[in-house]
């Protein structure tokens, strides 16, 4: 039985992707109006180790032995793996394998911290989450911690994307009536084009009703519109 490890799966921008779930209680700085999972149970923005790595790692090992070599190991599951204080160890040891390149899914929220910037740095690809560049916007869709300010999130990711040499797509959720404005888009635009080493944008939005209802799925229409408006000269692709 499986407890940290889940896929291999298919994904849209990873191919063949084997996921790493650091956090499986569903701790997370924030608790998303478009979270599909479920609501979070742990809301807090303090690190910690949630896992032992050793059990992790050995896992890991055992599902690696048993299946075709996968695109990705992907760090993501069902909270904020960046909140795990052993992300780093973690990633080192991924590398040694070399049995695929690793891949981080991340909300941002501590993109902040130099600590963390400098582990992400053994990622060979950071996928962020950064759907608006407007502090009341971002409460609103994410809920984030007390602590969490946006304009420290977004500084950080602008020091890291500058000295990171992997692959940077930053993932936007759009939500209408929140962050679908001119206004917003205009902030986004600018701010995408301010990350050094960006490869790509992806155009995510709740792909069913949201567990409370209060935030509306994206039509192929918004998310294309939004897509023009963001006029970015690296590839935007939609969901």
């Amino acid at each position: 039985m499986r407890t940290y490890i889940f896929g291999p799966v298919p994904s849209r921008r990873l191919g063949i992707s084997l996921g790493v779930d650091l956090t499986p209680t569903k701790t997370c700085s924030f608790d998303c109006l478009y979270c599909q999972l479920s609501k979070t149970r742990f809301h807090t923005s303090l690190r910690s180790q949630f896992c032992d790595p050793a059990d992790v790692l050995k896992e890991l090992k055992a599902v690696l032995s048993e299946i075709a070599r996968p695109d990705w190991i992907t760090i993501s599951g069902t909270g904020e793996p960046t909140l795990h204080s052993d992300l780093g160890l973690i990633l080192a040891e991924i590398k040694k394998l070399e049995s695929a390149p690793a891949c981080v899914i991340t909300n941002s929220s501590l993109m902040y911290l130099p600590e963390v910037r400098q582990e992400l740095m053994l990622a060979d690809r950071l996928l962020p989450t950064i759907s608006t560049v407007n502090e009341r916007s971002f409460k609103r869709i994410h809920r984030p911690t007390e602590d969490l300010r946006l304009e420290a999130i977004l500084e950080g990711l602008q020091l890291f994307s500058r000295d990171y040499t992997g692959a940077i797509e930053v993932e936007i959720f759009v939500c209408p009536g929140i962050n679908d404005t001119p206004e917003e888009i205009s902030g986004l635009r600018d701010y995408l084009r301010s990350l050094a080493n960006l490869e790509s944008v992806y155009l995510n939005t709740a792909v069913r009703s949201a567990l409370e209802g209060e935030i509306a799925t994206a039509d192929q229409g918004l998310l294309n519109s939004f897509r023009a408006a963001l006029n970015l000269s690296v590839p935007v692709t939609t969901a």
